[in-house]
């Protein structure tokens, strides 16, 4: 694609998504680690593209509120691979979570049928502070987010940050979960909250080399009520 500047090792997610009347085998893409600059710099876009063709479905590199969620006011580069919710099957995925180079997911939400109409945001950190715990911006997300649904539907999405990063580099690098819930808003259209689960931060000189993974360790029945434990 041209104008794109990729990183050797982000990985790009294979899924299907929903174009009008059409489910299509898509790959999410972020466009890797570009040079330090503004938001319109190599690096500061996320593709959709068709996995058949390499069309491009939707691109995403204007971001109106970088102003408020960027470093500076910058938007920082895309560096960790996707992960689109729902990936297994043909069913269409509604969202998809990357990370970039300072520490933040970024939620592209795909549920409508017409691609520009999709939007992409910050899912973390949220914006109240008490939400985000102790978190600190500044180490980069490099691998991909591990997603979980929960029995009340919410989705869980762990994370990890490796010892790189754009700003606020003598930070130490951490793990985090959160949930991320879809509501109903006051207007009836669908909106999401964002509740810290756990943060876990490393020690000095440990930071994240792989993705994790998220597994349900144990299921029983007890009557008619089924538990599960995640682990």
């Amino acid at each position: 694609v041209t104008g794109v500047q990729t990183c050797a090792l982000p990985i790009s997610a294979v899924t299907h998504v929903r174009e009008r009347n059409s489910i299509r085998a898509a790959v999410i893409m972020g466009c890797g680690k570009g040079e330090n600059g503004g938001s319109t710099s190599p690096g500061r876009c996320v593709l959709v593209l068709e996995a058949t063709t390499g069309r491009v479905i939707r691109r995403f590199d204007l971001f109106e509120d970088g102003a408020e969620f960027g470093a500076a006011g910058e938007i920082n580069s895309f560096t960790g691979s996707p992960v689109a919710y729902p990936a297994g099957g043909i069913t269409p995925a509604s969202r998809a979570y990357i990370g970039d180079a300072i520490g933040r997911i970024w939620r592209i939400d795909m549920r409508d049928v017409d691609p520009t109409n999709w939007s992409i945001g910050v899912a973390w950190p949220p914006n109240d502070a008490d939400e985000a715990g102790d978190y600190v911006l500044g180490r980069a997300v490099v691998d991909r987010p591990s997603v979980a649904l929960r029995p009340d539907g919410a989705v869980v999405v762990t994370f990890a940050t490796d010892r790189t990063g754009e700003i606020n580099a003598e930070r130490t690098s951490s793990a985090v979960s959160f949930t991320d819930r879809a509501v109903i808003d006051e207007d009836d259209g669908v909106t999401y909250q964002v509740s810290l689960n756990w943060l876990l931060p490393f020690s000095d000189g440990e930071y994240a080399t792989g993705s994790p993974v998220v597994r349900r360790s144990e299921e029983r029945r007890v009557g008619k009520e089924c538990r599960s434990r995640w682990s």
